[in-house]
């Protein structure tokens, strides 16, 4: 319910500065703060996508999970208004996926036709560092830290139980 809320707040905000070209890059709800008018007042808008709203999409049924009975129900009032909100077409004259699965997702549930893959790129200075031949066994745990997501609780008590040195990033 606060991300369109938020989006509205932020297209007033671009709207006043009158760019010529706006790049979103969105994990979820931040592609939504373009509107019609962005055609109108001749800008070019990009967008590069990382995922679609995961926790109304795909991944509805296992956030649901998480919620309490209360949380359950008020979470079931606002995601098909979310859903209508999301899936309002929006026009991009650029659209850039992150990987061929986010691409098939933003053609199933925005109906975006043209989209270019393109990979994140990483950082040149990365280009030279050789990898380890370290033997040593050890786990890396790369992921959200947030109190929502609790997987990686899980794999910490499971490298505690079994003694593996865990990286966490």
């Amino acid at each position: 319910m606060f991300y369109p809320q938020l989006c509205r707040l932020l297209r007033n905000k671009i709207s006043r500065e009158y760019p010529k070209h706006i790049v979103i890059s969105s994990f979820a709800a931040a592609k939504n703060i373009i509107s019609y008018g962005a055609a109108y007042r001749q800008e070019h808008v990009t967008l590069y996508l990382h995922s679609p709203n995961q926790y109304i999409r795909e991944n509805h049924d296992e956030y649901v999970q998480k919620f309490s009975r209360w949380q359950t129900k008020i979470f079931g009032l606002l995601v098909p208004y979310l859903r209508r909100w999301d899936s309002k077409p929006r026009l991009y004259d650029t659209v850039l996926a992150n990987s061929q699965y986010t691409a098939e997702l933003a053609r199933k549930h925005y109906l975006l036709d043209d989209i270019t893959v393109q990979y994140p790129k990483l950082d040149p200075k990365f280009d030279h560092i050789t990898p380890s031949r370290s033997t040593k066994n050890y786990m890396v745990y790369v992921g959200r830290l947030t109190s929502f997501v609790r997987e990686v609780d899980k794999i910490i008590t499971l490298c505690n139980t079994y003694h593996i040195p865990l990286i966490v990033m």
